[in-house]
C-alpha cells in the first residue's frame, strides 16, 4: 500500500491567519518540490500499470474542511489532530482494501 500524505504546498485548504504563518513559507526549501512532485506521482497513481501493481490511497486532501490547525512547520509535519486525521484515513483505507493483511471475506 503506498499514500501520498498531505502537505501544504498541494492542498485546498483554508488556513487560518496563525497556521499559515507557521505553515507556509515561500521560501521553503519543500514548496517547489511539492508544487511539481505531487502532480506526478497522482498522475503516476492513476496509471492503470500502477492501479493493478498496488494499492493507492490519495491523502493529500485529508484537511482540507479541518478547522483546528493540523500542520506545525513550514515541513510536512502535523499537530496531534492532523496526525489523528491521517491515522483514521489510513486506517479506513486499510480495512477498505483488499491486500493481503485483511482476511475479511
Amino acid at each position: 500500500m503506498q499514500i501520498l500524505q498531505p502537505n501544504q504546498y498541494h492542498t485546498t485548504r483554508q488556513f487560518s491567519a496563525e497556521e499559515a504563518k507557521v505553515a507556509l513559507a515561500a521560501s521553503s526549501p519543500f514548496k517547489t518540490g511539492v508544487e511539481h512532485g505531487y502532480p506526478v506521482l497522482l498522475a503516476a497513481a492513476e496509471s492503470a500499470h500502477l492501479r493493478k501493481a498496488l494499492t493507492f490511497l490519495d491523502a493529500t486532501h485529508v484537511f482540507d474542511r479541518e478547522p483546528a490547525p493540523v500542520y506545525m512547520d513550514d515541513c510536512c509535519h502535523y499537530t496531534l489532530r492532523g496526525n489523528q486525521l491521517l491515522a483514521d484515513f489510513i486506517s479506513t483505507g486499510v480495512v477498505a482494501s483488499k491486500g493481503p493483511w485483511n482476511t475479511t471475506p
